[in-house]
């Protein structure tokens, strides 16, 4: 068994987190960032503690594993498990936009064209809406109702009759291309509106795109409701310093932008259906014909996807960049910029008192999702029961969780490679260069 799962040609390759260099970064650095804020006398948030050192855990074997053995020919192979973070592994933020694409494609959206509406806020307000998920959440809405009531007014001066009805998809996203603290949201709308019958049915009727102009005059109308909430809340002169760790982190990721003159590069043509006003920008020029599923599919990934791709981060010795499109940090500084791109974790209360029934009103119906070999095959190209050397079915013999049993099973078949223990304590030496192709 042993051999079979050490060769390559027809074996499951793992993948090895611990190789990476976004895990040396976390792993070397962490304690290090503590230290540092200690000195500063604030901490770190428990979901943010928790976030780092559950991904140290992710995919490694010796922290638990699935084993899967083919019924053929007896070939067996480990999976890890994932430790299913929301802000800062690659891993678990690329299967959770597929399941979430997944999910909007097959089972919520239906087979009509959509539009994308990007909505951006300036520099001023990004720590401000960063740490308020509230304040942030309603001016999402103010932007929704104010879509919504263009694309009623629009129909209406169509001539299109009777109740109107609107829908969207919104996608939070806290990072820019540079990992920059930048909390915006990719809005995804039916580009038309549903009008219901005069038998109850309900009749899509498509809209033209917007204009230039019809996006710049959008904007300014959400600008100036934006604009009354905060003075309403008392927020236009919002000054107050941060209070914690994880307040402190955010300040400083909130970058300025960078002028195109300044990297070397031409000003690019500003695209239609784009408006800019006072820092705020409003894009609606992306758009997805009702046949193209896959492309729908691919926006859906888009605006679910997670802050950071391993692809562009690499390990470099010196720190000038090589481009004005590379961007070069130490550890400590990576990890600080994704610290502050993790997105707050809050306890969902119960919907009933424990030993209650459920009745139909009140029973919640969890939408369906891929299963576990679905995912991994939609994610990653793999197929995990389906065995390479011959073609039959592989079955899951057992689930490892413990981590006794699981360092115990991979020293019998030699595959227990020794990791470095997750830094909780002292603080690590000047950390080595990373570069990062934003």
């Amino acid at each position: 068994m042993a051999s079979a799962l050490g060769e390559k040609k027809h074996a499951y390759e793992r993948r090895r987190p611990e190789e990476s260099a976004l895990y040396s970064a976390v792993r070397e650095n962490f304690a290090t960032l503590q230290d540092e804020l200690d000195e500063a006398g604030c901490w770190l948030p428990k979901f943010v503690q928790k976030e780092l050192t559950s991904y140290l855990k992710c995919g490694i074997l010796a922290h638990g594993f699935a084993r899967v053995r083919c019924d053929g020919c007896k070939d067996e192979m480990l999976v890890g498990f994932s430790c299913k973070g929301r802000g800062l592994c690659p891993s678990c933020n690329s299967k959770r936009s597929h399941l979430t694409a997944a999910h909007l494609v097959e089972n919520v959206l239906p087979q009509v064209a959509y539009r994308q509406w990007t909505l951006s806020y300036p520099i001023q307000l990004r720590w401000l809406l960063a740490k308020d998920a509230k304040l942030l959440s309603r001016v999402l809405k103010l932007c929704i109702r104010g879509l919504f009531t263009y694309q009623r007014k629009v129909s209406k001066r169509l001539g299109i009759e009777g109740q109107r009805q609107s829908g969207a998809v919104a996608f939070q996203q806290r990072f820019g291309s540079a990992l920059q603290l930048t909390p915006h949201f990719h809005i995804l709308m039916p580009d038309g509106i549903w009008v219901k019958g005069s038998q109850g049915e309900a009749g899509f009727h498509p809209l033209p795109p917007p204009s230039t102009e019809e996006v710049e005059h959008l904007l300014k109308k959400i600008l100036r409701k934006a604009l009354k909430l905060f003075g309403k809340l008392g927020l236009e002169q919002e000054e107050n310093p941060p209070h914690s760790a994880l307040e402190l982190l955010q300040a400083h990721a909130v970058q300025r932008q960078f002028r195109w003159a300044e990297l070397g590069l031409k000003v690019p043509k500003r695209k239609p259906r784009t408006t800019f006003i006072e820092g705020w920008s409003l894009h609606a020029d992306t758009h997805v014909h009702e046949r193209d599923r896959l492309g729908l599919e691919r926006l859906c990934r888009y605006g679910s996807r997670g802050a950071l791709s391993m692809e562009r981060l690499s390990k470099r010795e010196d720190a000038k960049p090589n481009s004005s499109c590379e961007l070069v940090l130490t550890g400590v500084q990576l990890l600080k910029k994704l610290t502050a791109l993790v997105p707050p974790s809050e306890d969902v209360p119960p919907t009933k008192e424990k030993g209650s029934v459920p009745d139909e009103t009140t029973r919640r119906i969890k939408p369906p999702k891929l299963d576990w070999a679905q995912l991994l095959k939609r994610t990653f190209g793999i197929d995990v029961f389906t065995c390479q050397r011959c073609g039959s079915r592989r079955r899951v013999l057992a689930f490892i969780q413990k981590p006794s049993v699981a360092l115990a099973l991979l020293t019998s078949l030699g595959l227990y490679v020794k990791t470095p223990k997750t830094p909780l304590g002292q603080g690590q030496g000047p950390p080595r260069q990373l570069v990062l192709l934003a």
